[in-house]
């Protein structure tokens, strides 16, 4: 059995010069760390596991720090954005002469753009780059183990980690994915009562009824170019699911909503038949 925390990477020291000083003036919206719950739902439960949300806390590098030496887990998960990566290894390398037998996972969208840089700053021990609900629950499997095995380690797809000195990686999974197969996001691991937007008018959270996009802006780093979508019946199920919390906004994270409008229209008339009572909001490509 292993000890895991997964936290977001803490704000404390974040890069703000290209944000709106009236976002940074103002707490206007905190999201659930909808990619971390993810994962844990995937977690063998045998494992101890918590999730922190250092962001919604509002916790410096100091507070988190203190919080993971109290909580003292053998695995420490850390999702990274690009403007974080400073306070990141920052912590990584102050937690890591604290306990320096701790294992360190990196991942998050500034792992899967800069995978081998990202290792290269010290102090991450495994970097998983991609959507990882399925490849950390194998990574856990494998360093629950008296001596780590390099074979177990190839059969994990994405996983970035060194032998000695040498950096190592395996290449991206070629198994196709099928949303409908995935467990809801473990909620419960977190204070659900901590999540809003300045335009909300009820209890809030996120949910994906899709991954990836087609498209290819050059301004954007979608990480997935191929698109899946989930069936009508899983989603509205999950929406069921979340009324049941006592949540009554769902703000739909996908990247392009509405590809395709039989899907969109097929969900909303699932919707209506079943009488749910919900506010919902989707992000579109116009």
């Amino acid at each position: 059995m292993i000890k895991v925390l997964l936290i977001t990477a803490p704000r404390d020291g974040e890069v703000t010069e290209f944000i709106s000083p009236n976002i940074l003036s103002y707490d206007m919206l905190h999201y659930p760390p909808l990619g971390l719950l993810a994962i844990a739902a995937e977690v063998d439960p045998r494992h101890e596991l918590k999730v922190l949300d250092t962001v919604t806390k509002n916790m410096t590098i100091q507070e988190s720090i203190n919080y993971i030496v109290e909580f003292k887990p053998d695995l420490l998960g850390m999702s990274i954005v690009s403007r974080r990566i400073y306070p990141s290894i920052a912590l990584f390398r102050q937690i890591k002469e604290l306990m320096p037998n701790l294992i360190t996972v990196a991942g998050g969208p500034h792992v899967n753009d800069f995978s081998v840089e990202t290792m290269r700053l010290g102090s991450v021990d495994y970097g998983l780059a991609g959507y990882c609900e399925k490849t950390f629950p194998k990574l856990v499997e494998a360093l629950d183990q008296d001596k780590v095995s390099e074979s177990d380690l190839k059969k994990i797809s994405n996983l970035y980690y060194f032998v000695e000195d040498d950096l190592r990686s395996t290449p991206p999974s070629t198994e196709p994915v099928i949303l409908d197969d995935l467990p809801y996001p473990k909620r419960e691991l977190v204070n659900l009562r901590d999540y809003y937007t300045a335009v909300d008018e009820e209890q809030m959270t996120t949910l994906y009824t899709s991954r990836g996009c087609p498209y290819k802006c050059s301004f954007c780093d979608v990480q997935e170019k191929n698109y899946y979508y989930r069936s009508t019946k899983g989603i509205v199920d999950e929406f069921e699911y979340i009324l049941s919390l006592g949540i009554k906004e769902i703000a739909i994270f996908d990247d392009t909503f509405n590809m395709g409008r039989k899907r969109v229209v097929d969900m909303c008339e699932e919707i209506l038949r079943r009488g749910l009572k919900v506010k919902w909001s989707a992000r579109v490509r116009a």
